[in-house]
């Protein structure tokens, strides 16, 4: 038999002697001593196995499994990085599986939640604050005759079914002293019935007497707010055509960018405890994790069809798994229309043609430009021609007709008769005129 002592360590009865043998835990194995040190490992609790080995929680190294024959240890401690490993080292309570108990083993923690420890791989699932617990300090866990835990912890009773890893949260409103309970202080009696001591009082009841509610609540939404502010089908230019508990889909323009949902379950035995999950599909792809808030908001969606499905359950963890869904299409802006794409299409064809014109007569004026050139080139060409000809004829014409004012300007200097002086004048005159005209 071992008895464990917070204090001292372990005590192991030995009934060939009749006494006791004190073990310790020293730098990682098991040592007897024989005088009671102050410890180097504290210790919080302890629970034999199926197979007659021990399991040891501590203080602040985890959990030791201890072979009694061998006084051989097995360490499993807590690593930030591996989250397969136990979440917290600080364990208060242990309890092995009631459905498979050679399998797992259950170690509720002060600040990490609940673990469980399947042993054909040495690999923990975590259960705390992230995945939905109420509080990540668990004070005892206690089987009950069906394979139900029963879990006390510092935001109150909880009931687990190892099978379906399903929780049922207790509180005030179900008739618990109180939400704190106190650690070690649990105890079940041989006909069934739990006690659960808290910082109230103790909590006494036989398991199989707390009925669940079997009610499978329908789901429906109450409200449909836009930038925080209720839409009712009534409104002028409202979105809605008929209420919004009857409502399956609903259109909105892109600037109604602030959408927030309200819906419920309709069971009315503890309203406090009905739990939602919802999922917007199109935008999202998981379900967020159970929440008792009956409200969500999303902000921004793109234009698009979208289906938000929510499901609801009562107090006791009856879910409608069908739940209630609302189709929600967000119409794009003006900018974004069709009409507005085909806009743009043809304006930038009408772009393209402009400046395919613009690009064409640009080239034809540089070709006109280049003819005009051209001609202008030649007929520059013909001119200076024509300005060589007119230069050549009239240095052929000047020169003969010199040669011929000559003669006649002695012939009128020698001859007397007056008769053939005037036509030699005559003649000269006429010659005269011509040079004029030529060099014209």
């Amino acid at each position: 038999m071992w008895i464990i002592n917070y204090v001292s360590g372990l005590d192991r009865f030995d009934p060939v002697s009749n006494k006791f043998d004190h073990f310790q835990i020293v730098n990682g194995a098991m040592k007897r001593v024989e005088n009671k040190d102050p410890l180097s490992v504290s210790l919080t609790t302890a629970t034999k196995d199926v197979d007659g080995s021990v399991w040891i929680g501590t203080l602040n190294e985890g959990i030791y499994h201890l072979d009694p024959s061998t006084l051989s240890l097995k360490h499993f401690s807590s690593n930030a990085v591996d989250p397969s490993t136990i979440s917290h080292n600080y364990v208060i309570t242990l309890c092995l599986d009631p459905i498979e108990p050679e399998r797992y083993l259950w170690a509720g923690t002060y600040g990490g939640g609940l673990n469980r420890l399947d042993r054909t791989n040495g690999k923990y699932l975590r259960f705390n604050e992230r995945t939905g617990l109420p509080s990540n300090v668990i004070n005892s866990i206690r089987p009950d005759k069906k394979g139900f835990l029963w879990i006390s912890s510092n935001h109150g009773l909880w009931k687990l079914d190892p099978r379906s890893l399903q929780f049922l949260f207790y509180d005030i409103n179900d008739g618990l002293q109180g939400l704190e309970y106190n650690r070690f202080e649990s105890y079940s009696a041989s006909d069934g019935k739990m006690f659960f001591g808290g910082t109230e009082g103790v909590n006494v009841f036989y398991p199989e007497r707390i009925l669940e509610n079997p009610h499978i609540p329908p789901v429906v939404f109450t409200d449909l707010r836009i930038k925080n502010r209720s839409i009712y089908h009534r409104n002028e230019n409202s979105p809605l055509s008929i209420s919004i508990t009857e409502t399956k889909n609903v259109t909105l323009q892109y600037s109604d960018n602030v959408i927030t949902l309200e819906f419920a379950a309709l069971d009315f035995v503890n309203t406090g405890k009905n739990q939602y999950s919802h999922r917007l599909s199109g935008f999202e792809n998981e379900w967020s994790a159970p929440t008792t808030r009956r409200t969500t908001t999303y902000t921004n969606l793109d234009p698009g069809e979208y289906l938000f499905t929510v499901k609801g359950s009562n107090g006791d963890g009856v879910w409608n798994e069908q739940g209630a869904s609302l189709a929600i299409t967000i119409l794009p802006p003006w900018y974004r229309t069709w009409w507005a794409y085909v806009l743009y299409i043809f304006s930038s064809i009408m772009l393209l043609l402009s400046i395919r014109q613009y690009e064409l007569k640009r080239l034809r004026l540089k070709d006109e430009l280049l003819l005009e050139q051209s001609r202008s080139e030649q007929l520059k060409g013909i001119d200076q021609m024509k300005m060589r000809f007119f230069q050549n004829i009239s240095h052929e014409f000047r020169t003969p007709l010199t040669l011929i004012l000559g003669p006649i300007e002695k012939l009128i200097s020698r001859l007397s008769d007056e008769t053939d002086k005037r036509e030699l004048r005559m003649m000269r005159r006429n010659a005269n005129r011509l040079l004029r005209l030529i060099n014209q």
